[in-house]
């Protein structure tokens, strides 16, 4: 991937997006595969301004969780997937705050309300924006498990609720 992204003329992130990003995301991967966080980092760090869609910008999101996590960085990845989040207008309450595990969990029950027989046949969710969201909220399971159990909680409603009201995804199954 690095000799693909140094063979790419300066122009290729306009004229070529598509490959520019697979080579991009791919060498950015391969860096973090490799035990080069710092570096893999700060590759992630100067690509995401230059990403053109939400979605895109999601997933580059989910890798910098999983270098964070992979660095026992676990402070660091909750705030990356919050601001993912956030990013996709669905922004993470205080999961401190009895009221916001509350409502989390009433919203998810609701949804979940004459559908018990349902859950097994949910359809699948086709909105890229829903898969996206749901793709976040899974990376976040394991630095949250590791720092902020109170997060994981929530993160369980909400994708109870995804399911229920948009369908599933294999994040949410």
């Amino acid at each position: 991937f690095q000799c693909g992204v140094e063979l790419l003329p300066d122009s290729a992130w306009s004229e070529q997006y598509a490959l520019w990003l697979a080579l991009q995301l791919g060498c950015a991967e391969c860096t973090y595969l490799a035990g080069r966080f710092e570096d893999a980092s700060a590759f992630s760090d100067a690509l995401l301004p230059k990403l053109r869609s939400m979605h895109e910008k999601a997933d580059l999101y989910i890798m910098r969780m999983a270098i964070e996590s992979s660095r026992n960085e676990n402070a660091r990845a909750i705030q990356l997937g919050r601001d993912a989040l956030e990013m996709l207008g669905h922004p993470v309450p205080n999961t401190d705050s009895v009221f916001a595990q509350f409502v989390a969990r009433a919203q998810a029950a609701l949804a979940m309300v004459g559908r018990a027989g349902e859950l097994t046949n949910l359809p699948e969710v086709v909105d890229p924006h829903m898969i996206a969201l749901a793709n976040v909220l899974n990376a976040l399971v394991v630095p949250a498990y590791r720092g902020d159990k109170a997060l994981v909680t929530w993160i369980v409603h909400r994708n109870r609720y995804i399911a229920c009201t948009h369908g599933m995804t294999t994040a949410t199954a």
